[in-house]
């Protein structure tokens, strides 16, 4: 049916249309006639609010609730937009891959040097090296709890107690090896 001469149909105001799911969202839990819940706000409502906003009125009272209301899910999404993107950028996991060598060094033990080649290879965007490495990690683990770790490792690679054996060990013949030196220069020495 065709608009009559003269008589001008206006489109749809979002606003209407936002307010209008608004009030369909609001909620009686307990029958008083009074509403108790919002539904959350729908996108569709949002832009009414929006064009609201631009044509220079403010929201209403239970608009700015229901705002307020959908605020921390709206920041919860955007932060967890940020985070992808800094994690993206990768720098990141080179701060941890860094952190992860620091400690290795001042503890090189093997939970901690797993951990920094996994964070190396991460850093490196080679997550099938950073599988190979917690692999390893893995072996050498159990490896350790079963006893074979003392059997298959050399002395610098054994836990501290064995370092320190091994450190005693090594001494005690350099000290026995120059005791030999000097004996047979003195030796040398006499016979000249």
């Amino acid at each position: 049916m065709a608009n009559p001469p003269g008589v001008m149909v206006r489109p749809s105001d979002p606003w209407d249309d936002g307010m209008a799911a608004y009030r369909q969202a609001l909620v009686d839990l307990n029958g008083d006639g009074v509403p108790d819940a919002v539904m959350p706000v729908t996108n569709q409502q949002r832009r009414g609010i929006q064009a609201r906003a631009m044509a220079g009125r403010d929201p209403s009272t239970r608009e700015a609730a229901a705002l307020a209301a959908d605020a921390p899910r709206l920041e919860r999404n955007s932060n967890m937009l940020a985070n992808v993107g800094y994690e993206a950028s990768g720098i990141p996991q080179a701060l941890r891959a860094g952190s992860a060598i620091g400690e290795a060094y001042q503890d090189p033990s093997i939970p901690s040097m797993t951990n920094a080649g996994v964070q190396t290879a991460m850093a490196a965007f080679r997550p099938l090296a950073a599988a190979k490495m917690l692999g390893l990690g893995y072996g050498a683990a159990a490896a350790s709890d079963s006893g074979l770790s003392n059997a298959l490792m050399p002395p610098a690679l054994a836990g501290r107690e064995e370092r320190d054996k091994a450190r005693a060990a090594r001494e005690q013949a350099n000290a026995a090896r120059a005791e030999s030196v000097s004996a047979h220069a003195n030796a040398d020495a006499e016979r000249l």
